[in-house]
């Protein structure tokens, strides 16, 4: 059988830019505003963390992706060989001759 938290209710003022933000995010997913905010909430609670930590967490994670794929960390040179054939590739896509 699931448990059920107590909920609580919270008023919260907020800039109407960043209700709007969420509204559209909200509208996008099909949720309500009231959905989208408990959903961006628990992203943020999820991502509790000193910087630091969530940095060395992802570089990990990145270090146990290439052992798992046996692939070597790329050199900058290759990230922006990388990032200019991916940008031609889009331009390709979007602008075709």
């Amino acid at each position: 059988m699931p448990i059920v938290e107590e909920q609580v209710a919270v008023t919260v003022t907020l800039p109407r830019s960043v209700v709007n933000h969420i509204g559209a995010s909200a509208g996008r997913d099909n949720h309500t505003v009231e959905e989208e905010l408990r959903s961006l909430i628990g992203l943020a609670l999820a991502l509790e963390g000193e910087p630091e930590e969530l940095a060395a967490k992802a570089e990990r994670e990145y270090a146990g992706h290439l052992a798992a794929t046996g692939n070597e960390r790329p050199t900058t040179e290759e990230l922006w060989e990388q990032m200019r054939r991916v940008r031609e590739e889009v331009a390709n896509e979007l602008y075709p001759e």
